[in-house]
């Protein structure tokens, strides 16, 4: 994305601040991308204002684990940097975010090993280290470790009412009713995709794309073409059917990646 110069300026002013420490700089990279999300109350029913979560709970970089290949990161579902920290500032009202340890291969829901709440302030900046949704073997406490991971979310926004303690009441509502927080979240990504805001998806026309310096759908699509031709010619060629299969379910993959998994 391309940032305005006081964007660029809080950028690299995050990035010094924690490139400076030591045992952070292995995984600071330059920031490419800025997430903004606003938190407010404005709305919620008036008896459960305070245990309304509004993010879900999620990892931002998801990995697999199995026996014969281990942990891996795949890249064509990641759009963020392997290792590298997501900053976020938080501007306005406090709010709450949990994170949860999870143990692998077992439903999230049901396999959670502990729960443990964060604050984020006006003005802070909080840190989501990318080894902590790593798959690791982590002490469960009673001296033996467990495959697991840390996900967060289930974001909040902190109670302005002195009387709530663990349950919600009206009282909470009026206290909290125009509370709104900001968060910008600073991140590290690989892929770069233009959209159209008006339909969702690329841009189609070719004097839009020139002007946004992106080949012409009509010459994308005849270089797809040209590649099928040339892979079907071989195989007709020389018979070669496991080349072409990986070819195939290579290209399959891209394809559902590109349109599929963007729409869901």
């Amino acid at each position: 994305m391309s940032f305005t110069a006081q964007m660029n300026d809080l950028r690299n002013q995050v990035f010094s601040i924690l490139h400076n420490y030591q045992y952070l700089a292995p995984f600071v990279k330059e920031f490419s991308h800025c997430q903004i999300s606003i938190n407010g109350n404005k709305g919620l029913e008036r008896n459960k204002t305070c245990n309304t979560t509004q993010t879900g709970m999620h990892c931002d970089t998801v990995y697999s684990f199995n026996k014969t290949h281990g942990i891996v990161c795949p890249l064509n579902i990641n759009s963020q940097a392997t290792n590298s920290i997501v900053a976020i500032i938080t501007v306005g009202h406090s709010r709450v975010i949990t994170f949860e340890r999870v143990a692998c291969n077992s439903d999230p829901g049901n396999n959670i090993l502990e729960r443990r709440y964060f604050i984020l302030s006006h003005g802070s900046l909080f840190i989501l280290h990318p080894l902590d949704e790593r798959p690791a073997l982590r002490d469960r406490g009673s001296g033996s470790y467990t495959l697991s991971y840390w996900r967060h979310g289930g974001v909040r926004l902190l109670c302005n009412n002195p009387e709530c303690k663990e349950k919600c009441t009206e009282a909470c509502h009026d206290a909290n009713e125009y509370a709104c927080s900001f968060s910008l979240a600073f991140r590290t990504c690989v892929h770069k995709r233009v959209i159209d805001a008006s339909t969702n998806v690329d841009p189609i026309s070719d004097e839009d794309r020139s002007h946004l310096h992106l080949s012409p759908l009509t010459d994308l699509q005849k270089e797809k073409n040209e590649i099928s031709l040339h892979m079907l010619h071989e195989y007709n060629t020389n018979g070669d059917s496991d080349n072409f299969n990986r070819w195939l379910r290579a290209a399959t993959q891209n394809v559902q990646n590109e349109y599929y998994n963007t729409k869901t």
